[in-house]
């Protein structure tokens, strides 16, 4: 049977981590890339400022004869 300082360590090593691990995930921003700008903004809106959120097509470009560009495929 563990002891109860035993226990305790393995908690409070158990807890550290967890800690350590959540501010380092948070620091960081995932990135959303979207196929157009309505899409987009929607993403902004629910995400905030936990994600970067940015669109292959810029505001006003025709969405239905748009040609993704090697720069596009890199970005995602």
């Amino acid at each position: 049977m563990l002891s109860i300082k035993k226990v305790t360590m393995l908690l409070g090593c158990l807890v550290l981590t967890c800690s350590i691990a959540f501010q380092a995930s948070a620091a960081e921003k995932f990135k959303v890339i979207t196929t157009f700008t309505i899409i987009a903004d929607m993403a902004k809106n629910v995400a905030g400022d936990v994600a970067e959120v940015s669109s292959i097509t810029k505001p006003g470009a025709e969405i239905h004869e748009y040609q993704p560009t090697p720069g596009d495929i890199k970005r995602a």
